[in-house]
């Protein structure tokens, strides 16, 4: 092989090899950043769940009756 060959097949390894890796790094960021929007989501709605269930509890609480001031 000449030496031109070897170095157009050297870099043709070296082009193809980086781009798979890129190509494997950005999926794993964005796997990551998918991930991280589920545990967003999780926290947000165990908000939510636990505003409704205070609204809950205030609804059903039995209303006050004021206290009698009318000096009896």
């Amino acid at each position: 092989m000449s030496r031109a060959a070897k170095a157009t097949f050297v870099a043709s390894i070296v082009f193809t090899t980086s781009i798979v890796w890129g190509v494997h790094f950005i999926q794993r960021y964005e796997r990551d950043s998918m991930y991280a929007g589920v545990i967003r989501d999780e926290e947000r709605l165990e908000e939510k769940k636990r505003q409704r269930e205070s609204e809950l509890a205030y609804n059903r609480a039995p209303p006050r009756i004021p206290a009698n001031t009318s000096g009896y």
